[in-house]
């Protein structure tokens, strides 16, 4: 603790945790079943290890087609002491849904290419998620509002290539760009 100009400074520690996910791909039981697997691994170790008093952010291609998947299920379990949000509170059937089109973040293709996926824009895989502190501002880490974006995404590219003329979200040279460089979005 300290002055400046009679004014009290006090120090402050806090604590960000981020964890990066890359769950099972693919749409069988069984993939489902393992990305269930490993989201409950995972929040069975952050409940047992971390106080719901730290900040935690978790973000990555999850792979999950909609919110009653088992693997969204255990991130999200409110009865836990730590448990993650949906910043946007978009929940649901995401996969070739166009209610979701504004948030789908793969594929960027239309046709497979090389390692790029085809399909045209129609999944949510990718996701940032944000424990309670985060979302309520308990513990000096704090979402704001309205900065969670799909980049590229205009929502009007449902089962299109992102790089469809339709898309207006950015200038022509940095969507061919995001095409270009992954068949997902940030």
């Amino acid at each position: 603790i300290g002055t400046v100009s009679g004014t009290s400074i006090q120090s402050v520690e806090t604590r960000l945790h981020v964890l990066i996910a890359h769950l099972k791909a693919s749409n069988t039981t069984t993939d489902e079943q393992q990305r269930g697997d490993c989201a409950a691994n995972v929040m069975q170790s952050l409940n047992a290890q971390f106080s719901a008093m730290d900040n935690f952010i978790l973000m990555g291609d999850l792979n999950v087609y909609r919110s009653t998947e088992q693997a969204w299920v255990n991130l999200t379990d409110n009865t836990k002491s730590i448990y993650f949000n949906d910043p946007i509170n978009q929940v649901g059937n995401w996969s070739s849904n166009s209610n979701f089109a504004a948030y789908h973040s793969q594929s960027t293709r239309l046709s497979s290419s090389g390692c790029f996926s085809g399909g045209g824009m129609d999944d949510r895989f990718d996701f940032i998620l944000c424990n309670t502190n985060i979302m309520q501002n308990e513990d000096y880490v704090q979402y704001l509002s309205g900065s969670y974006k799909t980049i590229g995404q205009s929502g009007t590219v449902f089962n299109k290539a992102l790089n469809d003329a339709s898309n207006t979200s950015a200038p022509a040279n940095v969507i061919d760009a995001l095409f270009n460089s992954s068949d997902h979005l940030p």
